[in-house]
């Protein structure tokens, strides 16, 4: 694949007015804290330069978000070679609701589309001798129309549906806490080894059908024709090429919200500028069945931590098991972590998140491969309510799986700037 300059004209643009960082988008922060109730206490207005939709003065039927994101990153000690390296992403995400002031059922449809457009070098990992991406964004350079669907808002009691050109995230292969940390191990579809599986900002003719009985219950099936979208990424001029079997890939997930995996009580006094708190506990229980075969298996658990630093406290562990190894080169992935929110005194909404990791490479693969580790300390500090700076740390174990390299110290800075 091309090397692509790392600091391209957008890029330099972008990093002098700007600093923006990431890679896969950090989920959206909830809504300030409302003042408890019989409170005489105004809440705050939200701090930030504004969004599109009021600089625009957009209806509420159009939405406009605007994210561009990038990673910074580099090798200080450790394996094939030290070397710096950039990449950047931005995302205009279009959202139509037509019927939002009609009835209930009719408000609940929507349409979305996302355009995205990647520049930088997406070959850092293979530079310094590491198999798993050290960055979130690891995809080639180009323009991606990355979503284009129609949606059933999914409400308890009820169903959902997406229906279009879709991903896989965030329904499937993405642990609630997953997108807090920003390497490949760790971060979405951890331990996913198929090269041609719609992880954004791949998409995939498809459909998801959201079944939700309660509350604490839900289930996702779904469906992506993976030949179409090989069609689809050779239209937008994407350099590389879909290396899977093509064909059909279902999908299934269960996810598990139950009163015992959610905090025994509410985080105390809270001030109105805080996040309400983190993703709630949670199960979840997922596989998918591939043309090939290709077949896996994964599963994540998040449990809240009644005691420590910070307001709001998780513990997580997730697995991955890959059961053909012909199409996938990921046997396991194992990962566990703790994220803490506002971890220090005066800074409510930032967040303190360490995980570890181990890969192991599926039997078979030349040349053959053992394992490779990571442990990662990130740091998300919220500056305002459009920007976001995550300074991050990673030790990887045996880079390159194959005992060839030193240790990796990797150091970055995420930013994301949301309008």
């Amino acid at each position: 694949m091309k090397r692509v300059r790392p600091w391209g004209a957008l890029g330099a643009a972008m990093a002098l007015l700007m600093a923006p960082t990431l890679a896969e988008p950090l989920p959206e922060a909830p809504d300030p804290a409302a003042p408890s109730p019989g409170s005489t206490e105004a809440t705050p207005e939200p701090t930030g330069w504004g969004s599109l939709q009021e600089w625009l003065g957009l209806p509420e039927w159009l939405q406009l978000q605007l994210e561009i994101q990038a990673e910074p990153m580099a090798n200080p000690v450790g394996g094939k070679a030290s070397r710096a390296s950039w990449i950047q992403q931005s995302t205009l995400q279009i959202v139509i609701l037509p019927w939002r002031q009609s009835g209930s059922e009719a408000s609940r449809w929507s349409m979305r589309t996302d355009l995205t457009f990647i520049n930088g070098n997406p070959n850092y990992a293979e530079s310094i001798g590491a198999v798993i991406p050290l960055q979130q964004l690891a995809d080639p350079p180009g323009f991606w129309l990355s979503a284009a669907e129609i949606r059933r808002e999914t409400l308890p009691g009820s169903w959902g549906l997406r229906a279009g050109l879709l991903s896989l995230d965030p329904e499937f292969f993405t642990a609630p806490l997953a997108s807090y940390y920003v390497h490949g191990a760790l971060n979405t579809a951890p331990g996913l080894g198929t090269a041609d599986f719609p992880v954004a900002p791949l998409h995939a003719p498809g459909a998801v059908l959201s079944l939700r009985p309660s509350e604490e219950l839900r289930l996702d099936v779904a469906g992506f024709d993976l030949t179409a979208m090989a069609a689809q990424v050779r239209r937008f001029w994407i350099e590389g090429s879909m290396a899977g079997p093509g064909g059909w890939l279902q999908m299934v997930q269960l996810e598990l919200t139950p009163d015992w995996l959610q905090p025994s009580s509410q985080p105390p006094s809270l001030p109105p500028s805080a996040p309400l708190q983190l993703p709630p506990g949670s199960l979840q229980l997922g596989g998918y069945l591939g043309s090939g075969p290709n077949r896996g298996l994964y599963s994540s658990l998040s449990l809240p931590v009644g005691s420590g630093p910070g307001s709001d406290r998780r513990l997580w562990f997730a697995a991955t098991l890959g059961l053909d190894p012909a199409f996938n080169s990921i046997r396991t992935n194992l990962s566990t972590g703790v994220v803490v929110l506002g971890p220090f005194p005066g800074r409510p909404r930032d967040l303190l998140a360490l995980g570890m990791a181990r890969t192991g490479f599926s039997p078979g693969l030349q040349p053959p491969l053992g394992q490779e580790g990571v442990v990662e300390l990130g740091y998300q500090l919220r500056l305002n309510d459009n920007l976001n700076l995550q300074p991050t740390l990673q030790w990887i174990v045996n880079p390159g799986a194959r005992g060839a390299w030193p240790g990796i110290l990797s150091s970055g800075l995420q930013v994301t700037l949301t309008f």
